[in-house]
């Protein structure tokens, strides 16, 4: 299902990861320590379920050149988030980090465009909810406005700017410092 998405500014949804970020010090009383942890803000901070599922097995979907095209896929009306299994870490744990902007991903289709598809709750239905995921999130699909939004917002979430430019700045001040006492000859 292909679903219209707002144009939504760098800066707008940079703010949203952000927001996300305080409120989750907020309810842990801390600041956050890295890696972000996405896991935890998904489970305990947003309430959702996070888990593992053969993707194209589940959903009737071929895999792409023998590759998984299908990353991960939420269900909004369930409060549900699905990775696929080649992802899992525990299994592979070289797609660690694949698995984390997975993960972030799925929190930004959450933040930015549950809205899009929520139904009202006083609202009754013929029908039990869809077996359907809301969102299936495609690697092949990545240039999609739903989907470079939501890979912005996960790119936010798991490197704050903040931090990054703090690390990065270490990082160069201690270089410098190292640089000074190496390469400048002590006054006698």
């Amino acid at each position: 299902m292909a679903i219209k998405v707002k144009y939504l500014t760098e800066d707008e949804i940079e703010k949203d990861a952000k927001l996300l970020l305080a409120e989750y010090e907020d309810t842990i009383g801390e600041p956050i320590k890295l890696p972000v942890p996405v896991d935890d803000i998904t489970t305990h901070h947003l309430a959702l379920r996070l888990g593992f599922d053969d993707l194209h097995k589940t959903l009737n979907r071929p895999m792409v050149s023998s590759q998984p095209d299908i990353l991960g896929a939420i269900f909004v009306e369930k409060e549900l988030v699905l990775i696929d299994q080649h992802l899992n870490p525990k299994h592979n744990p070289s797609m660690l980090g694949r698995y984390r902007f997975s993960v972030a991903h799925e929190i930004g289709h959450w933040r930015l465009h549950r809205s899009y598809v929520a139904r009202d709750a006083n609202q009754t239905f013929l029908f039990e909810t869809s077996t359907e995921p809301t969102v299936i999130c495609r690697a092949s699909e990545e240039h999609e406005p739903i989907e470079w939004q939501a890979n912005f917002f996960g790119a936010c979430l798991l490197m704050p700017r903040r931090r990054v430019h703090d690390g990065w700045r270490s990082v160069w001040a201690a270089r410098a410092h190292c640089c000074l006492r190496t390469c400048v000859p002590m006054a006698r």
